[in-house]
């Protein structure tokens, strides 16, 4: 009886006692450990960016579109307009584009009113397709036109410009472009442009792409437009110059006299 009047009440000795004190010495360790971030699976780090991607490219599409049908409905009153000024001498009286041999005329002969081939050529196949109908060239016109400002939007953005979408739409109802788009002739600037913009864009991605680039491998943006119009503009390789012409395209892509 007096061995157990000696004990305190209330406290525990032996094997019991030395395992709670392990278990809260281990509670307490692991409460210090920092926090370990959630690692998301492989597959559904996939799918989340697979869905990132086809989101951007919608998004994409959609202000691509609407810029090609904001062009279109500006330049509403093409659609169905008449031949003007030397459309006549280029087209209607212009026999290239009739003789069985008019093809190699336009790329070989000086008899041509001015040489153009890519023109002409065009105008020869438009010719075989809806023959003097004006509307269909009037509105190749217009196309043309209308993905000079989608590669316009894409080259903005491309160079990292801020409101690149709202400077293309500018670009695409500014007067100074009309006479390339509503005047047939005046093909070589609506068909020079697509070719320019879309080399720069080429070049421009072939650029972020190159990490490391010595100053003689450095490349020029291809002439594409040469064809078309009869000369070129060459892009090198300085952000100021590349801006420059993307900003300010050369006077004969816009038509500007």
């Amino acid at each position: 009886m007096k061995r157990h009047r000696d004990r305190q009440p209330g406290k525990r000795t032996g094997p019991l006692t030395q395992g709670s004190a392990r278990s809260e010495a281990a509670s307490a360790a692991d409460s210090r450990q920092p926090d370990q971030p959630t690692t998301i699976p492989a597959p559904l780090r996939a799918s989340l960016a697979g869905s990132s991607r086809s989101a951007t490219w919608l998004r994409g599409l959609l202000l691509g579109l609407l810029l090609v049908g904001g062009t279109i409905i500006a330049y509403h009153p093409v659609w169905h307009a008449g031949f003007v000024f030397d459309d006549d001498i280029h087209i209607r009286q212009n026999r290239m584009l009739f003789d069985p041999d008019g093809l190699k005329q336009i790329w070989t002969s000086l008899e041509s009113p001015q040489y153009y081939p890519m023109v002409f050529t065009s105008f020869r196949l438009e010719q075989a397709l809806w023959g003097l109908s004006p509307s269909g060239y009037h509105w190749i016109n217009l196309l043309l036109h209308a993905a000079s400002v989608v590669l316009v939007w894409r080259v903005l953005r491309r160079l990292g410009l801020p409101g690149a979408w709202l400077a293309a739409a500018i670009f695409a109802v500014h007067p100074v472009n009309v006479e390339s788009v509503a005047w047939i002739s005046e093909r070589k600037n609506a068909l020079s442009m697509p070719f320019y913009l879309l080399s720069l864009l080429l070049y421009l991605r072939f650029d972020d792409q190159s990490e490391v680039q010595s100053p003689k491998s450095k490349v020029q943006s291809p002439k594409s437009g040469v064809w078309s119009r009869g000369s070129g503009v060459r892009t090198k390789n300085h952000g100021s110059r590349i801006t420059h012409h993307a900003l300010f395209p050369p006077h004969f892509s816009i038509g500007c006299p």
